[in-house]
């Protein structure tokens, strides 16, 4: 699914927001499809169990309690968050510094033309960033290259379908953060994150 803070931000840049919203939607649900096809015949005990404790704890809080102890994990888990971020986002200075995606562009862009496909070297800083640090990363380096005239805004929609989502790197570090479950489901539900980002391309292709 896309990010609402990479997804509002770029329509005065030409994004077209609806025709986006609802690849992600398609996209979403196709992911989630997958992901059922999958894990259905996982079983579901442990989950159930780890349910009811967490009920079972929760239930003699009040009101305050539960409050207090959602802000607390909300906390956690953007603190969590913070020490993939940092590393993500030195990586790609450290790679932008020494000349390593200027050289990776020079690189890709003859590849490109050699098995005429028709993708401009332009994608190659968006794309990067948004693997190693994620979509507010990339936002911030898309505004950027926007703000040069080096992308277009059928470019931008282009991007939008493929890089305006949740799995990078900053992304998956929360959400295995979140529980311990998430960790055993993950090599479940990365095919469907795939297939979902694939389906929206499609779908994108389809439309244009």
């Amino acid at each position: 699914m896309g990010q609402g803070n990479v997804f509002y931000p770029l329509i005065p840049a030409g994004l077209h927001w609806g025709e986006a919203l609802i690849i992600s939607v398609m996209g979403g649900l196709a992911a989630a499809f997958t992901y059922h096809l999958i894990a259905r015949r996982l079983s579901g005990k442990d989950l159930k169990r780890e349910d009811i404790e967490t009920q079972d704890g929760k239930s003699s809080q009040g009101l305050i309690g539960v409050i207090n102890g959602a802000g607390s994990d909300a906390i956690r888990l953007a603190l969590g968050s913070v020490p993939m971020l940092i590393l993500s986002l030195t990586v790609v200075g450290i790679l932008k510094a020494s000349g390593a995606i200027a050289g990776l562009t020079a690189l890709v862009a003859p590849l490109l033309a050699f098995f005429n496909i028709n993708i401009s070297d332009v994608y190659v800083m968006p794309a990067l960033t948004k693997i190693l640090a994620g979509g507010t990363a990339y936002y911030g380096v898309m505004t950027e290259i926007i703000h040069k005239g080096l992308m277009t805004p059928q470019q931008i929609n282009a991007s939008a379908v493929f890089l305006i989502q949740t799995f990078d790197l900053p992304g998956i570090g929360i959400f295995l953060g979140i529980a311990s479950r998430f960790v055993r489901l993950f090599r479940y539900a990365l095919p469907g994150a795939l297939i979902g980002i694939v389906i929206r391309g499609i779908i994108h292709v389809i439309i244009s």
